[in-house]
């Protein structure tokens, strides 16, 4: 850092297409940090990681970066995303993925008690490969405001839970459910906004919502939803 307690996470960007396995078992407490906390000033990259805890930790992705997440997760299994604040994700604001094969997974993910606003798009658990994705994750008790869709999107076969968040002011659709996941999306609120733009300036205006939810799941997919409502008008 430069004494103010932000990181440059930009330098990360020579991490893509390569491991940080090295930085296992690692757990960054952002609640015992000095006054003003720790901030990093670009994006999160973790591949081929274990057992690794964030928490209490902002995160500001730089836009100029345009094809990066603000935190990407691939082929990584237990890791803790608790009460971070991400912003300005010019793709996803978090992202689970399995682009090294069936050989190593992603699992043991928990998203919980994060504030994510103004990234481009939501989260995706699961991706590139889904078929073969078989994990299990967790996100719960997160805040999403002022972002477009995927509240997450859950594309592969894996258990996944989506319980008690809020999203406030979206476009498009909420969820969208792939393959053959098993699904508990329970207790979740979606308050529609007043017509803001996105920080991109490229998706027109929020607060008129065309979709609700997008499945194309297969005949093994089991879905329980319970507890979940809309407030605002919808178009």
């Amino acid at each position: 850092t430069d004494g103010d307690g932000v990181a440059d996470g930009s330098k990360m960007l020579a991490l893509e297409g390569s491991t940080t396995r090295d930085y296992s078992h690692l757990t960054v407490a952002g609640q015992t940090a000095p006054a003003g906390g720790i901030t990093i000033k670009g994006h999160i990259y973790l591949d081929q990681v274990q057992n690794m805890i964030w928490r209490y930790v902002r995160v500001r992705h730089e836009v100029e970066f345009s094809k990066f997440d603000a935190i990407t997760i691939n082929n990584t299994r237990h890791v803790v995303l608790d009460h971070l604040s991400v912003s300005y994700g010019s793709d996803e604001g978090t992202s689970v993925s399995n682009n090294r094969g069936a050989h190593y997974p992603s699992d043991g993910i928990s998203i919980q008690y994060c504030l994510f606003a103004e990234n481009k798009t939501g989260h995706i658990l699961g991706a590139i490969n889904p078929v073969i994705m078989g994990g299990e994750m967790s996100y719960h008790n997160n805040f999403t405001a002022n972002t477009t869709h995927r509240f997450p999107n859950t594309a592969a076969d894996g258990r996944y839970e989506v319980i008690n968040n809020l999203v406030y002011n979206w476009k498009f659709r909420l969820l969208n459910v792939v393959n053959s996941p098993r699904l508990n999306h329970i207790n979740n609120h979606y308050k529609v906004g007043g017509a803001i733009r996105s920080h991109y300036g490229t998706t027109g205006e929020y607060g008129r919502v065309l979709h609700k939810m997008n499945l194309s799941v297969t005949s093994t997919a089991s879905i329980y939803t319970a507890g979940n409502y809309i407030t605002g008008f919808l178009t």
